[in-house]
């Protein structure tokens, strides 16, 4: 008995001691209540009214503003390759009171979905596609309070011969 106490006394004490601690915080002396219960039981959960806080009507203002809904005309005119095109004129972003948001062209990505960099964005607002295909935009249309929603537009461009054109 003694070997075995000297062998395996500290992971004996360390047990006991273990246990102890944990019927301590857990469970106390009538099972029912630890230190862990008692605490706890004393720390009221709080509410907040956030109501009170003076920006809430700010907030609720801004919230409820209507989001920005885009409209695209593409489809109603056949677009032809090497030509120009403004954004603008086939674009259109209002929210439903009638209020007119300006948009972000993030991307023109061709049909393998590569990003069309040298005849995508240009700085004045224009686009150019170098061959026929389906292209598709991505769009992103912010309103004044920050609700921001994004489109993908798919746009076919055909050739010169086939929209009629010159060449």
């Amino acid at each position: 008995m003694e070997q075995i106490i000297r062998h395996f006394g500290r992971g004996i004490a360390a047990v006991a001691v273990a246990l102890f601690l944990v019927a301590f915080l857990f469970g106390g002396a009538d099972g029912k209540q630890g230190l862990l219960r008692m605490t706890g039981a004393a720390i009221k959960p709080g509410s907040i009214c956030y109501t009170d806080y003076k920006d809430y009507k700010v907030l609720q203002t801004e919230a409820a503003k209507p989001e920005p809904v885009l409209t695209e005309t593409f489809g109603e005119r056949v677009l032809v390759a090497g030509q120009d095109y403004k954004v603008t004129d086939y674009i259109t972003a209002a929210d439903k009171d009638g209020r007119t948001y300006d948009f972000l062209l993030e991307k023109v990505l061709d049909k393998t979905g590569n990003e069309v960099v040298a005849y995508g964005q240009t700085q004045d607002g224009m686009l150019c596609f170098e061959k026929s295909g389906i292209y598709t935009l991505r769009i992103a249309v912010s309103n004044d309070a920050g609700k921001r929603k994004r489109y993908q537009i798919a746009v076919s461009v055909a050739r010169k011969q086939e929209s009629g054109g010159e060449g």
